[in-house]
């Protein structure tokens, strides 16, 4: 971005302070249903769509080097269109974000790692409190019971 605002002589200090990584707001903390984590998959649960069967970041490079290389408009289109559908399924994944924020303690099917909402039956508090004291007993005076071996 530097390298923009030389070129173009201007400062970039005010844009830069608006950027957010979406996925740092999403990576270790919201699990959706998907293998992964990449816009294309998280894009498609939420309803976004790419027009090219095989849109991607790589074929986006393919479809600039083409239209630079040939200067056919086709190339340059898609390129666009590809563009626009990754802005459009990022505003879709913010707005779902924003939508568990807000309602998250009202569904079921949304949890916090920090805060489970532990909806079991008499059984199943029965065992999450053996857990929580097995965890407990595995942690306490550790250093002190642990057997371990020196050399002479």
């Amino acid at each position: 971005m530097d390298g923009l605002a030389q070129k173009y002589q201007t400062d970039c200090e005010a844009l830069k302070n608006r950027l957010v990584n979406l996925n740092a707001s999403i990576y270790g903390k919201v699990y959706f249903p998907t293998r992964s984590n990449n816009l294309k998959e998280l894009g498609k649960l939420i309803g976004a769509s790419w027009t090219a069967p095989d849109a991607s970041g790589l074929q986006s490079l393919v479809w600039r080097h083409r239209w630079e290389e040939t200067g056919e408009s086709q190339h340059q289109e898609m390129l666009l269109t590809y563009n626009r559908e990754d802005c459009e399924a990022l505003w879709l994944l913010a707005e779902e974000l924003s939508k568990i924020i807000a309602s998250a303690d009202e569904h079921v099917n949304i949890d916090f790692a920090d805060q489970p909402k532990q909806h079991a039956t008499e059984l199943g508090h029965q065992i999450h409190e053996e857990f929580q004291s097995i965890l407990r007993y595995a942690h306490a005076d550790y250093d002190k019971k642990r057997v371990s071996i020196r050399p002479q």
